[in-house]
């Protein structure tokens, strides 16, 4: 049957600031997320991670109120506020009941807006993000997500990671600075969902909002393709002396979501090693027993998309673990494409599992989000079943063999290299060492 998303309605306030929002009336509570692009340049260099601290910061303390009065005061309320920042964009959101949706809306404005950036606050806030930056140095999954970073972003903003040493150079003035530059209007969508409409919510964050004007210097751009050539199979490797398991990561540039043929690669990939019953997943764990799971996923960024296979294996299984994808990528291109029956089968849970990530107004502005961020068309997800529905045997097969090209993956695995060193060379991979911030290993 067709899916139809709830209707979304739309405003724009005096200062530019697109409003849209969803009604859902079945519980009286309110979402409200603002959401920001981030420009490439958000960091300045040799303060990585200024765009992360600022909105760690932004939500301890606002307006009048320092972090415990306004903690103290969002209880009260039975809300809460709160910000936070990725790598391409940032947000600050509120929840709460719509009873209480102006003085929500005010903390919110103020966190938005006005934060406290206190000396106290920044006192705390700083020196635990180095200490947790020192000790995820320690954990392999950590350092694998900061590398694959770097390995398919390189020094673009998304690749140019922050360190001990980039956070311990970051000042109060800079997140002050950060402030001025990044929260612009002009750079914003504002969603609202739940138990409101739009005639009740624009007069109210009007009156919030209105005089908050960008900046008279144009915003930076925003990121855009990945950096990475992947002209050649490549295996990256980190060490990690004494580690007990190995990160497994694989990564490919591919066509993105607005290209036609996406739904036929969404579900070749579903097939491979989307979800439980895939094949990687029950060759490497149900199978040989090596992992607890492994995956792969289309994922959409800005710029290219990118696909990416991730597993944590048992170090003794290392080798023998990216022997068994490379032949599993190999088979599935070869003498054992993707079955009728395997389509049939992922087809109904790809379609079945698609509505339930509509069930709540944060889900749905979540969805909604991406697509403004990504630049997507608001048919996209609406598009989602219909388009899996028509996807044959015949085009998953060719939208793999187009799209996923085993001699330009890069390969990255994080272990203890005196156990898996040899395992790795026999790989027949050109294989690269990288250190945990994902720089090249000068050879000794």
């Amino acid at each position: 049957h067709a899916f139809t998303l709830p209707p979304v309605s739309e405003a724009t306030l005096s200062n530019g600031l697109v409003v849209k929002v969803v009604e859902n009336h079945e519980v009286p509570t309110f979402d409200v997320r603002l959401m920001l692009r981030l420009p490439d340049d958000a960091d300045v260099d040799g303060k990585q991670g200024t765009t992360s601290l600022l909105f760690s910061l932004m939500d301890e303390g606002a307006g009048d109120l320092d972090a415990e009065t306004l903690g103290r005061t969002l209880k009260t309320l039975g809300g809460s506020v709160g910000s936070g920042a990725g790598t391409e964009s940032a947000s600050v959101y509120a929840h709460g009941p719509v009873r209480n949706l102006e003085p929500l809306l005010d903390l919110w404005a103020d966190v938005l807006l006005r934060p406290a950036l206190s000396e106290d606050e920044w006192s705390v806030l700083q020196p635990r993000a180095v200490a947790d930056r020192k000790a995820a140095y320690d954990d392999p999954g950590d350092v694998a997500g900061r590398v694959g970073n770097r390995i398919v972003y390189g020094d673009d903003y998304r690749g140019d990671l922050s360190t001990p040493a980039t956070l311990a150079a970051v000042t109060l003035r800079d997140l002050r600075a950060a402030h001025d530059r990044l929260i612009r209007p002009d750079q914003a969508v504002l969603f609202v969902g739940g138990d409101v409409t739009l005639d009740q919510v624009v007069p109210v964050l009007e009156a919030r909002l209105g005089s908050w004007t960008a900046p008279a210097d144009p915003p930076a751009p925003t990121p855009t393709g990945l950096t990475t050539g992947f002209d050649a199979a490549t295996l990256y490797v980190v060490d990690m002396p004494g580690a007990a398991q190995s990160v497994v990561r694989a990564f490919h540039p591919v066509s993105d979501p607005r290209d036609a043929g996406w739904w036929n690669l969404t579900m070749a990939n579903t097939v491979f090693g989307g979800a439980f019953t895939a094949r990687v997943n029950m060759d490497l764990r149900e199978d040989k027993g090596w992992t607890y799971g492994a995956r792969c996923a289309l994922s959409d960024r800005l710029g290219d998309a990118l696909w990416l296979c991730y597993t944590n294996v048992q170090t003794d299984k290392t080798g023998p673990a990216l022997a068994e994808l490379q032949l599993l990528m190999a088979q599935s291109r070869s003498d054992m494409p993707f079955t009728d029956d395997e389509l049939a089968f992922f087809r109904g849970y790809l379609v079945n599992g698609y509505y339930g990530s509509f069930e709540t107004p944060r889900e749905l502005l979540g969805e909604l989000a991406d697509l403004w961020l990504y630049d997507l068309p608001p048919e996209h997800l609406e598009a989602f079943v219909p388009g899996i529905e028509a996807v044959d045997t015949s085009a998953a097969n060719a939208a793999w063999a187009a799209e996923i090209d085993p001699d330009r993956i890069a390969w990255l695995i994080v272990g203890d290299l005196s156990v898996v060193g040899d395992d790795l060379a026999a790989s027949g991979l050109p294989i690269v060492e990288l250190d945990k911030d994902g720089r090249p290993v000068a050879a000794e």
